[in-house]
């Protein structure tokens, strides 16, 4: 309490970076902090002072990135929700974030000169390996995406899916759209189909 106004009433307390509508600013905070590196760096310097301040401010840029990151990607979710529903959203945002995060990581160890190049080569490698285990639930998430961007039916539309590998037709109501299955009601219950089945498949449209 200060000359009988508490310390809820003062604005500092709601800085924007913890407010719903101030979430991109943190972006801006951390463009600017990359921006001040940049400033900073120049030619490649072995004085001791310099180097502390690059990594201090790289370090600072890493958290405002992160948490911008995070905060890019609840908005997304909030915004996309009611079109996409609650679980399509929510994996659109483990994307932003896993993208976002990755591509903050490469830009800091740039800024301190790290060797990017050997450890893409070590990643890339352990990437194929990674990929080629998990290739099946891989084309599932890009087909996801797919049909996130294409849109053929959404959450409670009626529809008819037929392909060879799903053994005919199938009839449901949608009644959910993941990253990696599509959620279908049928008359004798209820039917999870893998997304890359789907986007192989002829989708028809019917009443409900």
């Amino acid at each position: 309490m200060l000359a009988g106004v508490s310390m809820a009433d003062w604005k500092f307390w709601r800085f924007p970076m913890f407010h719903r509508r101030g979430r991109h600013v943190l972006v801006l905070y951390a463009l600017a902090t990359l921006a001040l590196i940049a400033a900073q760096i120049g030619e490649p310097s072995h004085d001791w002072r310099t180097r502390i301040f690059v990594y201090a401010m790289t370090l600072v840029f890493l958290v405002l990135g992160f948490r911008g990151t995070l905060s890019l990607g609840a908005e997304a979710r909030d915004l996309l929700a009611e079109r996409l529903g609650v679980r399509y959203a929510g994996s659109l945002r483990t994307l932003i974030i896993v993208f976002g995060n990755v591509i903050i990581v490469l830009t800091a160890l740039a800024t301190i000169s790290a060797p990017i190049q050997q450890l893409l080569l070590g990643g890339a490698v352990t990437g194929v390996i990674v990929g080629i285990a998990a290739q099946q639930a891989l084309s599932n998430v890009f087909a996801g995406l797919v049909l996130l961007y294409t849109r053929p039916f959404s959450a409670g539309d009626r529809i008819r899916v037929r392909s060879g590998p799903l053994a005919g037709e199938i009839v449901g109501q949608v009644r959910d759209m993941g990253l990696t299955y599509v959620w279908l009601v049928c008359d004798d219950g209820e039917l999870r189909i893998p997304n890359s089945q789907v986007l192989a498949s002829a989708v028809g449209h019917l009443p409900n």
